[in-house]
């Protein structure tokens, strides 16, 4: 902290600062891991390093200082194994800072980093595992990665991670290709690893050196943009039909889990995460990760077999058949069925859970309303949460049922069309275009019709197809609902009139 560039002769410090880099990186490398030495060299070459971390900050000496012999010595340095005193001051995760500056400054420093095999030190580094905080700056270094260079992602589809390019000083003979099957299980084995430590997830608690009240929670959002980057651009595909009741067969004979295992162990975590109760603001670090656990399960939702296995392992209980649910959701479904009564329950909080994720989004919605990018804002905390749980009404009649009556039948009157069943609330027969009965003010069924009303296309249309498949498909039931005026515009987009 008390090294101030615009106080220093930089033409006196900089070449100093460079030897004592090369120095201790010799230094370190020669000592055996017993030697008492090694933490304290380790220390030096951790300050020398957080200098070099404020230098590569700043554009105006970057060019002097971001040189191929600087990006190899701290690419050697990811995936050295020498922790210190403090957590959060290891070689190693300081290193991955300094790389983390100098590729958000400069793309010439990004292909250097990629002619040194920096992808695959980079990969092998979190294959083999770190320290939380280490492994969050080593994730998020991954994630620059794939998100500037369009070879990265190339390299990636191939299903591999090569080694290219021309060895380093440091670096020495690149390792071998990690399998995209590995990279992908050791993201997906990160994310749950910090989930499932100690404390009661997101872990909070003072890191020093380190802005981050939630290590653990900001290393789960890194991964979960990683794996949403994978499975939208189809470099790991998804395949929702695995676990569709029975065990999951492993094939013991390779230590490489197939892709749609660690699926399942990705969805696992995901559901536990968005069980978990929202106390916003509070928990600013498990909004954050349920918001990201929402954009993943846009592009990879499970099938529905595989969500009732999910829950029923969560809960610890089993069906012992298909619900018994009713066609049209304003309907009751016989309760008599045990499978029915325990379908409902295993689905109720994560349902419940979804819809308080989507009250603090509307709230959030409200907060942007008047100011400038109003419509791209709307849609970008919108979409996600309607996304899922209009997948979820698609999928599952339990998860139908429960959305209607939690959204549409808990605050107003719905009278349907074969008049089997009248609902508390006002009636609101005057209003022809608005729903058949009046929502109750301010509650969630009245703030999604106002979003069918709004003038921001896409959050408007999601918000229609979260109604249309909460009805079934029911375009009778729909427009009682909606009212004709909001359900035109789907009705004509489905050909329905």
């Amino acid at each position: 902290d008390a090294f101030d560039l615009q106080k220093v002769d930089r033409d006196h410090v900089l070449p100093h600062l460079s030897s004592l880099f090369h120095i201790y990186i010799s230094i370190i490398s020669n000592q055996e891991e017993d030697n008492e030495k090694k933490e304290d060299n380790a220390e030096v070459l951790c300050l020398v390093l957080d200098c070099y971390r404020i230098c590569l900050r700043d554009k105006t000496i970057f060019g002097d200082i971001a040189n191929e012999e600087l990006i190899d010595g701290l690419m050697y340095l990811t995936t050295f194994k020498c922790s210190i005193s403090s957590d959060s001051r290891n070689v190693s995760c300081s290193a991955v800072r300094c790389l983390t500056n100098a590729l958000h400054n400069n793309s010439r420093a990004v292909r250097d980093f990629l002619n040194l095999n920096g992808l695959t030190w980079l990969t092998n580094a979190i294959s083999n595992g770190a320290q939380v905080v280490c492994l969050f700056y080593m994730v998020r270094l991954f994630y620059m990665l794939i998100s500037y260079s369009e070879s990265v992602v190339m390299a990636l589809s191939n299903g591999a991670i090569a080694s290219v390019g021309i060895p380093g000083k440091y670096s020495g003979c690149p390792p071998e290709s990690v399998p995209m099957e590995i990279l992908y299980e050791s993201f997906v084995s990160a994310a749950c690893f910090s989930y499932r430590a100690t404390p009661k997830f997101p872990g909070c608690g003072a890191v020093p050196d380190i802005p981050l009240p939630t290590p653990r929670a900001d290393l789960v959002v890194e991964v979960f943009k990683v794996v949403y980057f994978f499975k939208a651009k189809g470099i790991v595909e998804s395949n929702s039909s695995v676990c569709a009741g029975g065990p999951v067969e492993i094939d013991t004979s390779t230590p490489i889990l197939p892709f749609h295992i660690t699926d399942h162990l990705l969805h696992g975590l995901l559901v536990e995460i968005l069980l978990q109760w929202n106390n916003f603001p509070a928990d600013k670090g498990l909004h954050e990760c349920q918001l990201h656990a929402l954009q993943v399960l846009s592009v990879c939702p499970p099938g529905p077999e595989a969500f009732s296995s999910i829950l029923e392992g969560i809960y610890g209980k089993r069906l012992a058949g298909p619900p018994a649910i009713p066609s049209n959701p304003s309907q009751q479904p016989d309760f008599s069925n045990e499978s029915t009564r325990v379908g409902l329950s295993i689905l109720l909080p994560f349902i419940r859970s979804l819809l308080r994720l989507l009250e603090l989004q509307l709230f959030a919605v409200e907060s942007v309303r008047g100011t400038r990018g109003e419509g791209d804002s709307t849609a970008a905390l919108l979409i996600p949460v309607l996304g899922v749980l209009t997948s979820l009404a698609n999928k599952s009649d339990a998860a139908r049922y429960i959305i209607f009556r939690l959204i549409v039948s808990s605050s107003s009157a719905v009278e349907t069309s074969s008049g089997d069943e009248q609902l508390s609330g006002k009636q609101n027969p005057g209003k022809s275009l608005g729903p058949k009965c009046q929502p109750v003010e301010f509650s969630l069924y009245s703030k999604l019709i106002s979003i069918m009303t709004s003038l921001e296309p896409y959050s408007k249309r999601y918000t229609s197809e979260l109604f249309f498949a909460m009805c079934n498909n029911d375009a009778n039931l729909f427009v009682e609902v909606t009212g004709f005026g909001n359900a035109v515009a789907l009705l004509q987009i489905k050909g329905l009139i």
